[in-house]
């Protein structure tokens, strides 16, 4: 067995010979070509083993230094935006659905769907996307200090760039929230919010989806929902339509409603949510009799209870929301 060579670094390889130090012992007898490695005993780590004459092991590599080449480093250009990560796409595309949202809503959103605990880090993601415009950002009073975000056009344009071609195309053309219904967009998502504390929100489609959707007679639904929601039951897939009453509307547009939701065979629930108890009988007595599952709660209620809050029908019979959805599950799954 040959003696071991003594290990040396590659700066000992000087154009194409082995320095004095690295030659072979003269009482060892070569009979045949001889294979030369070099180890790095400096080295905590293992290296990948490379030619004694390569340029890039030229550099020394002891210490606590990476070993990594400078040509390995990923470079971006300055004041560029690298948004190809699930994080910024799960942000922007919650952004685009709400139509409006404000900061903290998108922080609970954050840490609903992809565990975001670290506020400085959810602050700079948002911060940046702001900064280079593919939200836009509003203060308003009313709000209490909370900044108001918006969809832009260029951030539809990053969504498509992240393989998200966004259907609903809504998006802010510099409007003042408060021409729209800003705080009826805000409670939507809070209703939406309140699905995912409860883990049984698997999917959510949202209004400005379902106006496309209803361009087509083969997707159309019988009207333009706040939302449609789809929830997991005994291992069943039970889809219910969302509305968030914030007003009662005239008697003449409850009929027009109602002959909507009769006619719908896409969804087979519907949930009215009101803020307030002196919105309830009249809004009742609109669906009273209906041969559809029309379900009416209070919406501070569910978003805490979620499916366990208290519900009643169109012919005012009380129970919960978890139970009334049971309905529409095949009974042998149900039981």
């Amino acid at each position: 067995m040959l003696p071991t060579i003594p290990s040396g670094v590659p700066d000992l390889v000087e154009n194409r010979r082995i320095d004095p130090q690295l030659e072979i012992p003269a009482d060892v007898a070569v009979k045949s070509a001889v294979r030369v490695e070099l180890t790095f005993a400096a080295l905590a780590h293992s290296t990948a083993a490379c030619p004694i004459w390569g340029t890039v092991c030229r550099k020394r590599t002891f210490g606590l230094a990476s070993g990594r080449s400078e040509s390995n480093k990923m470079r971006y250009r300055k004041g560029s935006l690298n948004l190809n990560n699930l994080q910024d796409k799960a942000v922007l595309n919650f952004v685009a659905d709400s139509r409006y949202v404000t900061h903290a809503q998108l922080f609970t959103f954050a840490q609903l769907d992809y565990y975001e605990h670290n506020r400085p880090s959810f602050n700079w993601r948002i911060r940046r996307m702001v900064e280079r415009g593919l939200m836009r950002k509003q203060a308003l009073p009313m709000l209490n200090g909370d900044a108001l975000y918006s969809i832009t056009r260029a951030g539809l344009q990053a969504l498509e760039s992240l393989g998200v071609y966004y259907l609903g195309s809504t998006c802010d053309r510099e409007q003042d929230a408060y021409k729209y219904q800003m705080l009826h967009a805000l409670e939507v998502n809070n209703i939406r919010l309140a699905l995912l504390v409860d883990r049984k929100l698997l999917g959510w489609i949202p209004e400005p989806f379902i106006r496309v959707l209803n361009l087509s007679p083969a997707t159309a639904y019988a009207k333009v929902y706040d939302g449609i929601a789809t929830v997991m039951l005994y291992r069943q897939f039970v889809d219910f339509a969302v509305e968030y009453e914030r007003t009662l509307k005239s008697p003449a547009k409850y009929e027009k409603i109602r002959a909507a939701i009769e006619s719908e065979r896409r969804v087979k629930a519907f949930l009215y949510l009101v803020p307030s108890y002196h919105l309830l009988p009249g809004l009742t007595e609109a669906f009273r009799s209906t041969k559809q599952l029309v379900l009416f709660g209070f919406v501070d209620e569910f978003k805490r209870e979620q499916l366990n809050t208290r519900v009643r029908d169109a012919n005012y019979r009380e129970t919960t929301l978890h139970n009334a959805l049971e309905k529409l599950v095949p009974a042998k799954t149900a039981s």
